[in-house]
């Protein structure tokens, strides 16, 4: 697979070549335009002709000599360009895992040990059902001051407990309800 440092050595290589076949075409033109005037006036000159002729050989060899050099040059480019949609296809899977390990680094953010050893979703927990006994306590000891204040008949007794025991019925199912549709919705995100 190609690399960086392949295709600077391409590079590199490709650029001295060039840099090769230019200082052998200005070589080889510097006496080309007064043999060329030479050969025109005499062409019978057969030292001039040769002269001429060797000039279009060498030539033809540094004309042969960049066509090689542009199908390297092309050839390494077609090769850089795969390697580079190559490259942009895994870049373009690494993006997307890592958007998915960033979803669930923020899940786990929230399931962190405090120091206590607990999880920070149970401490929540731990102060609400705090907060409920300490609501409860005092709900049940204004009760009890109002109930003895009362002093209520049998079937009032009776029916306050059905109203408790109909109410806390609707709120069993309230709060079974409630985590059910939670536990959807939080499956759903996922």
């Amino acid at each position: 697979m190609f690399s960086v440092i392949n295709i600077m050595d391409i590079l590199t290589k490709t650029k001295t070549n060039i840099d090769e076949l230019n200082q052998r075409f200005f070589l080889i033109l510097e006496n080309f335009v007064p043999n060329y005037i030479s050969y025109l006036k005499e062409p019978s000159n057969t030292l001039v002709a040769n002269e001429i002729q060797h000039v279009k050989s060498v030539v033809n060899k540094i004309h042969s000599d960049g066509f090689m050099l542009k199908n390297s040059m092309d050839s390494a480019i077609q090769t850089s360009q795969q390697v580079s949609r190559q490259q942009n296809i895994e870049i373009e899977k690494l993006k997307v895992e890592n958007g998915n390990l960033s979803r669930q680094a923020k899940r786990l953010e929230n399931k962190a040990l405090t120091s206590e050893g607990l999880y920070d979703q149970e401490i929540e927990w731990y102060r609400l059902q705090i907060k409920v006994i300490f609501v409860m306590l005092i709900g049940i000891i204004i009760c009890v001051k109002v109930f003895y204040n009362l002093q209520p008949t049998t079937k009032e007794i009776i029916l306050l407990f059905g109203v408790i025991f109909i109410i806390s019925i609707f709120e069993y199912v309230y709060m079974y309800l409630y985590r059910k549709i939670k536990a959807n919705t939080n499956k759903n995100k996922k």
